[in-house]
């Protein structure tokens, strides 16, 4: 207990945690974990980390700071180019990185620092290429193909001759093709064929006039559970690397397609009690007066609101864990404030830790079932302001509550 008490003292005077109102734990021996059995899924396919949306929500920096020391990972897929960019100079990680769906940055950029880029019109392809021109080096770019999502993409059977309009741009180079499943969570993989068919059909195309392209991906990790006949050879793992099941059915099916296959969450979210109050019965608590006290009740509030990203639909319908105990919310998740209800929990003080999510009792999934959502919103709306904190191996969540001497209250009110 006392070497745990000076690692979080330690961490504590690097990150200033006491002084914040919330904060993540980024679990180190969990993303490895999650990344081992993808990898062992894998074969000779290489493996793309998606870490657009601040890494779903946990952490760009601090995830490719993870990323960096993992073979198994050969690169990092991001949205836009701006956000490539900054994994380039900020992150500076080494891994292969691949801008999918825009670019909302200064295309030179891309090319000094040799970042893979999504396509889909020639307009765009154009602009690549003279600013590739400009600085002297070429531009890789993946052709994206519209299987049937109708979002950003190709339409199949305009593919080879957009190839062959790319092909006339002297800077461009051509270096993979891919197109995305949007139906990979329903049972039924009708439509998921279906897309793959149309993709499949691309590839056979492009090889019986001569075109080749080295690299071909079309499943994400979600996509783990649709069976191809086509042997593609990347995968981009998004949401299943951090621990996040789409949905209770999603990760029945992949259990038992993959006997032994499981993840762990690597992101936990927590916060401290800012105060602890008597409400007599009969009280109403929070706004609009949704919530009427059948009793005397203990009630702590909790500096968390939906700025940070806490949702409101979980107003009177979620829970966060206290002492290893459920604590309900009550009232409505204002702004900056959350009222949790204590009173069946003794001994609760003002130093002690709250999950809102991450612990066993409390997954993302339950937090998305309880705010009628997908655990993929709700880690990636929890405001990027709030601390990553990096967990290294083997090491047991902070236990901030017995390093303190002094109610919270006195660093935030």
């Amino acid at each position: 207990m006392r070497l745990g008490l000076l690692i979080y003292k330690k961490v504590e005077r690097m990150t200033g945690l006491s002084t914040q109102r919330s904060w993540l734990e980024i679990s180190e021996s969990a993303f490895r974990h999650n990344i081992q059995q993808l990898s062992a899924l894998l074969g000779s396919t290489e493996l793309a980390l998606v870490v657009k949306s601040n890494a779903y929500g946990h952490g760009m920096h601090e995830i490719a700071q993870l990323s960096e020391q993992l073979p198994e990972i050969s690169w990092l897929c991001t949205a836009g180019l701006q956000e490539a960019l900054d994994l380039k100079i900020k992150s500076k990680t080494t891994k292969k990185v691949l801008a999918l769906s825009y670019l909302d940055a200064d295309a030179e950029s891309a090319a000094k620092y040799g970042i893979h880029c999504g396509i889909y019109d020639y307009h765009t392809a154009y602009g690549l290429n003279q600013a590739a021109q400009h600085v002297g080096k070429p531009l890789a770019v993946h052709i994206k193909v519209d299987t049937g999502m109708s979002r950003l993409g190709v339409p199949p059977e305009q593919v080879v001759s957009f190839i062959r309009q790319l092909q006339t741009l002297s800077h461009i180079t051509i270096y993979g093709i891919f197109t995305h499943l949007c139906d990979t969570a329903n049972p039924d993989a009708t439509f998921s064929q279906l897309q793959l068919a149309r993709f499949n059909a691309v590839l056979l195309e492009l090889e019986s006039v001569g075109i080749r392209i080295p690299l071909s991906h079309a499943l994400s990790s979600s996509g783990l559970s649709i069976a191809t006949s086509q042997k593609y050879n990347l995968l981009r793992a998004g949401a299943l690397a951090y621990g996040m099941w789409k949905s209770h059915e999603q990760q029945q099916l992949v259990s038992t397609l993959y006997p032994g296959f499981n993840l762990q969450p690597v992101m936990s979210w927590k916060t401290h009690i800012a105060q602890i109050k008597q409400i007599p019965k009969d009280s109403y608590i929070g706004y609009n007066c949704t919530y009427k006290t059948s009793r005397q009740s203990t009630i702590a509030l909790l500096p968390v609101g939906y700025w940070d990203g806490y949702p409101r639909g979980l107003s009177n319908n979620g829970f966060v864990v206290v002492k290893n105990q459920k604590a309900p919310v009550v009232g409505i998740v204002s702004m900056n404030l959350t009222a949790i209800d204590i009173t069946a929990i003794p001994n609760v003080t003002m130093h002690d830790i709250v999950t809102l999510v991450g612990h066993e009792q409390i997954s993302l999934i339950q937090v998305a079932d309880y705010a009628s959502t997908i655990p993929n919103e709700i880690a990636t709306r929890i405001s990027s302001s709030l601390p990553r904190v990096i967990l290294p191996q083997n090491q047991l969540p902070l236990n901030i509550s017995k390093t303190r001497e002094v109610p919270y209250t006195e660093n935030i009110l």
